[in-house]
Parts: structure tokens; sequence; C-alpha cells
């Protein structure tokens, strides 16, 4: 009886496109040839120049290796030859497992330049080697994979398929505890009895496991400053709130923080990316804060009555949960909020309250368009300095505030201090531009005998400008003319000579083509550090906008083809003058980035600059 001849299939593989395997291929074919086998099929891997064949999935697959090992699977040939074996395999452990795998199914395996030949005794013994090693790395992907299944379990990581409907153990549970049979739910559900009985299992150990990993939920804790618009000093509060608090528990407590009674209509206006608020409708007894999912620096607005009463919400940061103290509560503020809320809006009492101070109460009659309610016992008897922090938490319905601090002596300590030290104060100031969403900001802290002009350089540095524009400080008033304009000499005035106090404002306006407006807040007092140089950045968010781009309308328009998407850039998304306009001028621009460290660089430098000009100058 003739013996049956042996089916082989060669395979050749190349990866570059300078590579050829043809010449693979002719030493495979005369070897075949020469030991009589059958060639059955020949299987090649090559990277070709067209772009088709060089895509993503061509480049991470060999198309015509998975071929030979589908067809060796259902036993199609009986022997696989190669010219080498590192041309079969990209790695030991792909070359281990095909081995192993030709080994079950009784294909043998010939490398005709390696001398490997398992048709042979001592190519038999070379499998038995691999087969070692198979056995070896499959314990030992077997350990890992242990290993890795157990740490995501621990980190609440549900394994296996995805459920196809996760609310129906939530479902099933509840009829279940309702007194339903397993057949009468796998009716109602389209399931078998069996699945509603495993479904049930995997629920209560889902619930057993997550009630003893988290034995006690801990509320998270957003930290809210809220202040009045359009008012000077700036009337603020700063308040710890839980981050699902309803929109009604929100609106009573801005009630409360300020002393309103709650006549009026009110209204939460969220802002969009480019700034631009927007009713916000819905249940206000079911809405809560966090479904906005603000981010630190996001803000909104609250809108109260039809006078104008308009508060800015910023979420600042989340605090940390104190199980001994109530929420919300008051912890910082400053300045009394108007005790009559129907004194014609934020404008008027910002009017009436200038004429106050700079005219004798008997003349504010004859001011021409002021209301009598001027001259009303509330106003004439009304302390706008006025700051009473547990008067506040008492409205709240906090009995024992443990975080609250009160301002006012915090103030009268450094006005303390200050008498007694000759060393200048450090203030902490927070600068952010106007008009942006999501938000830019700089928190720096510099010496109190900086120059309005020292200050300027510093804005300019801490936002990447060059100084090139016009630009000027002008403090808040009632209205935005320019009769609020700051006409002093920048050189000569220092900052502890505007007398600022905890809250108040300056504003600094640069490039009047542009219109870009910064909002200077006071927000501290300070001992110097010897550890410290001053001007210093400690904080910020974001990049400052770009010279000359247009203002901040023209930036927001155009911040979301700024972006970065996994490095890439999408510019193409921007008209032709802007793409160009940003590629020649800011290549490298991403709105998203702040570094720190390169902003404390550009103020040493500012630092030794003006320390240079001083020597020259003496």
């Amino acid at each position: 009886m003739a013996k049956r001849k042996v089916r082989a299939a060669i395979y050749a593989r190349v990866s570059t496109v300078e590579q050829n395997p043809e010449a693979q291929l002719q030493d495979l074919r005369a070897y075949v040839e020469n030991r009589g086998f059958i060639l059955h099929k020949e299987y090649v891997d090559q990277v070709t120049g067209d772009v088709a064949s060089r895509s993503k999935k061509r480049k991470r697959k060999d198309l015509a290796y998975e071929q030979l090992m589908a067809d060796a699977s259902k036993r199609l040939f009986d022997c696989v030859i190669v010219w080498k074996y590192d041309r079969f395999a990209r790695s030991l452990s792909v070359l281990v497992t095909a081995l192993d795998e030709f080994k079950s199914l009784g294909i043998d395996f010939i490398s005709i330049t390696q001398a490997i030949d398992t048709t042979t005794p001592m190519g038999r013994l070379f499998y038995n080697v691999i087969g070692s090693f198979a056995e070896f790395e499959k314990a030992l992907i077997g350990e890992r994979v242990k290993a890795g299944l157990a740490n995501a379990k621990a980190k609440g990581v549900r394994l296996g398929r995805p459920e196809r409907d996760p609310s129906a153990g939530t479902r099933i549970a509840t009829l279940r505890e309702e007194g339903w049979s397993l057949r009468q739910i796998a009716k109602r559900e389209s399931l078998s009895p069996s699945g509603v009985l495993k479904i049930l299992k995997r629920t209560q150990d889902a619930k057993s496991e997550s009630t003893a990993r988290e034995p006690k939920a801990i509320p998270e804790v957003w930290r809210l400053k809220i202040y009045l618009t359009m008012v000077t000093p700036q009337i603020w509060r700063r308040v710890l709130v839980p981050a699902d608090i309803t929109l009604t528990r929100l609106s009573d407590v801005i009630q409360k923080l300020f002393g309103w009674t709650d006549l009026y209509p009110h209204e939460f206006v969220p802002r969009d990316a480019r700034g631009f608020g927007f009713s916000l409708e819905c249940d206000e007894d079911t809405f809560r804060l966090c479904d906005l999912e603000l981010k630190p620096g996001d803000g909104m607005l609250y809108e109260y009555g039809c006078l104008n009463w308009t508060h800015e919400i910023t979420f600042e940061k989340t605090a940390r949960f104190d199980d001994q103290q109530e929420y919300p509560v008051c912890t910082a503020g400053a300045m009394a909020a108007p005790s009559d809320e129907d004194c014609d809006g934020a404008l008027e009492y910002m009017e009436a309250k200038k004429t106050r101070t700079g005219r004798k109460f008997s003349n504010l009659a004859k001011k021409p368009g002021l209301e009598l309610y001027c001259i009303d016992d509330w106003f004439l008897e009304f302390d706008p300095h006025h700051f009473d922090l547990d008067e506040i938490n008492q409205r709240l319905g906090v009995k024992s505030p443990q975080s609250a601090k009160v301002i006012e002596p915090m103030r009268a300590t450094k006005d303390k201090r200050r008498a007694s030290t000759a060393t200048p104060d450090i203030y902490q100031l927070r600068i952010s531009v106007c008009g942006i969403s999501p938000s830019i900001w700089r928190q720096v802290l510099i010496l109190s005998q900086t120059s309005l002009e020292m200050l300027s350089d510093i804005i300019q540095r801490t936002l990447g400008w060059e100084g090139y524009h016009l630009h000027r400080f002008h403090l808040p008033g009632a209205f935005a003319d320019t009769g609020s304009r700051l006409d002093v000499s920048e050189h000569e005035t220092r900052l502890v000579d505007l007398d600022f106090k905890l809250g108040d404002i300056l504003y600094y306006e640069y490039d009047f083509g542009d219109q870009w407006t910064c909002e200077i807040i006071f927000e501290k007092v300070l001992e110097p550090s010897s550890r410290r140089r001053y001007p210093t950045c400690i904080a910020g968010k974001n990049a400052g906008p770009p010279e000359d781009c247009g203002g901040p309308e023209a930036y927001m328009y155009a911040r979301g083809a700024l972006k970065r998407a996994k490095g890439k850039k999408r510019r193409d998304r921007l008209p032709a003058h802007e793409r160009q306009f940003y590629n020649e001028n800011y290549p490298d621009f991403d709105p998203d980035k702040f570094d720190r460290a390169a902003v404390n660089r550009e103020l040493r430098e500012l630092e030794r600059d003006t320390k240079g000009q001083r020597q020259k100058s003496e």
C-alpha cells in the first residue's frame, strides 16, 4: 500500500516595502520539491506601497498568518514550512502559542535555515521544549489574569458580560419582595425562572458587597462664593453646601444669606461655553446643583425680582466633609446687603449710597431723579459695612458653625500688625478675565507697596500679553462710564494707597480695540515669608487669551477649534483668515493649558528688569 504524501503549507513574511518575499519562496518551493511533499498553498504577508494596504488595520495584523492558523485548525495540511522561525512569528510568545497549537493538531513544523524539523526525533524534542515553555507561559498568564480580576473586583468593577437591562435587577428584587413567584416574574420580564433567580442572586451579592465596601456614603460638599453684581464695595458671601442640594433649597439659602424675603420670582441662569447665559427650565424641587456638572471656576447667575438684583455664583472647590458640621453654612463674607429689597435695584442703591456719603442727608431729596426712598428710615439707619456671620448662620438654621471665620476681626488684626511694623504686607489678589467661560484666572501674591504701573506689568506677564496696547484702571461704580476711571499716576500710586478692604474690586482694561477687562479681587492680607519671592503666582486656570484675536466674543467663538483632542489640532474648523492668524502667531497655543512654573519665570524676569531699571535711574 502506497504511503500518503505529506501536504505542506509554506509561509513567508517581509516587514518593509524594500524587502521581497520571492527569495524566501524560491527556497521554500525547492525544499518541498526535494522532500517530495505536495504543496498545498503559499501564505505571504508583505507590506506594499499602496495606501489601502498600509492602513492602520494592515499594520497591526498579518492577514496571511491568520489564514494559515485558520486552515491549520481545519487540518487542510500536514506540515508548515518556513524559511526562518523569526520570519514566522513576531515574538517568542506568538511562536510558543503557534507551535503548541500545531502539536495538538498533529501538524509538523520545519524551519529550513535553522535545521528545525519536527518530523525527526530531534525535532520532536524541540516540540517538547517549546511545550514546556507554553505550559510555563500559560501558568504565568493565568496568575496575572487572576490577580487582575481580583484587583478589578476590589475596585468595584463589574466583571462579565454587560447587562442588557441594568434596571432589571431592581425591578425583579422589588417584585420578589412584594411576593411574586419566580414564574410570575419570569413571565412578566420575558425570562426563564432560572434567569430570574440568577439576576436576584447577582443583585443581592452586589448589594452586600457595596454595603461592605462603603458602610457610609460621604456626601460631597461644594464651596460657593456668591456676590451681588454692580455693587461696590463687593457684597459677598462664601457658603458650604451639599453637592446634591436642590435648586429650591439653594434659592432659599441665597435668600437667607442676603436677608431677602423671597417676595419676588427668581431664576437660575447657567452659562454655556461661550459665556452666554440661558434660562434653566427645570423642576427646581428635584433638580440638584450637581446635575449642572460644574467644574471649579465655573459659575452661573441667580436673578431675583425685576429690580436688577443679580447674584454671581462661583463654584470655587470641593471641601472636606465634617460630620460634626451642619450644612449649608456660611463661612465668610463682607458688607451688608440692602435691608430693603424694594429700593429699585443695584444701580439706584449705588447712586443713593454715593449721594449719601458725599452730601448731607437733608440735600438728598434735592438730587434730580433720586426717589425719596433714600431718606426712608431704613436707609438713614443702614450700615453698609455691617456683617454678622452668626446672624446669617442663625437664619440658615446652623447652631454651631464649626468652620465659620469672621472677616472683621481678621481685618482688625491686620491693621494692628500694620501699625506695629514697617514690613510691607503681602496682598493676595485674584485676577480674572471677564466674559470668558471656562474662566481664565490667576491668584498672585504681591507686595502692598507695588505700584499700579508694576501691577499692570504683573497682569501682562501672568496672562502672556506683551503690553503694547493701551490700558487703564477703574473702580467699579453704579454705572460703567468714565466717571469711575482711576485718574492717578500709576507710577506713584501704590496698592496700599487705595485702602483696599477684603472683597473690594479693581478693574483693569487692556487693548481698547479688543476690550479685554480683568477683574482684580482683593482676597487676603498675609505676612511676608522669607521663603518666597514676590510677586509670585500660586494658582490659576486656562491659558491667557491671545492678543489681537478680536476680544472675548471672537476668542470664545474660536476656542473650541483651538482645543486639542489627544494631541491633534482641530484648527481646520476655523475660517481661513483666523486659522492663518493662529498658525502664524500662536502655532502651539492650547486654551486649556496653564503652566504656573512658566508664569513665575516670567515674573522673576520682570523682577530682574525692574531692579535693573531702578539701579540705572539711581
